[in-house]
């Protein structure tokens, strides 16, 4: 996987999974989103919460459930002069989603500390 590809207006879904709980019941999450990192426009989120039920036969990544918590969806834009920062939004509908100018590679090379 090159990771210098930037799939531009595409979704990146981040999500979790209790897989199984090994006799153990529920569990708690951290997820931390960092983004533009190392650079002076570093950007952290982090979200927390809890799974009651584990669920090893339902692990494929499109799958849905109450062992499943989508945390956020994230989209990557090309940036303009009126999108700089990346801008989370939060609906009962769509859930968390953030928007992010990411400038091409050579830009983003430039930027490197």
């Amino acid at each position: 996987m090159n990771t210098n590809t930037v799939r531009y207006n595409q979704p990146y879904k981040f999500r979790v999974h209790y897989y199984s709980d090994h006799g153990n019941g529920p569990t708690n999450y951290t997820v931390t989103i960092k983004l533009y990192n190392g650079t002076p426009q570093q950007t952290t989120l982090t979200y927390t919460g809890g799974l009651a039920v584990s669920n090893s036969s339902n692990d494929q990544p499109t799958n849905t459930g109450a062992d499943w918590k989508d945390i956020a969806t994230i989209t990557l834009t090309q940036p303009t002069a009126a999108t700089v920062a990346p801008v989370v939004q939060s609906t009962p509908e769509t859930g968390l989603t953030i928007t992010v100018p990411a400038p091409p590679l050579s830009e983003r090379l430039r930027l490197k500390p």
